[in-house]
C-alpha cells in the first residue's frame, strides 16, 4: 500500500500543480468496501449476458 510519503516522492510535481490550483480539481472520497460491493452488485444485475 502506498503511503503519503511514497505518493509525494512519486507524484511530487503533479501534487504541487494540484495544490497550486485546487479550484480546478474535484476530490473524490474513498468508498467503504460495502459501498463498492453494492456498485458491483448493481452492475452485474444489469448485464444481459449472464455468462459474462
Amino acid at each position: 500500500m502506498m503511503t503519503e510519503d511514497d505518493s509525494a516522492d512519486t507524484f511530487g510535481a503533479e501534487l504541487e500543480k494540484v495544490n497550486q490550483s485546487k479550484v480546478d480539481f474535484i476530490k473524490f472520497e474513498v468508498l467503504e468496501s460495502f459501498e463498492s460491493f453494492k456498485i458491483m452488485e448493481r452492475f452485474v444485475a444489469e448485464l444481459t449476458d449472464k455468462n459474462l
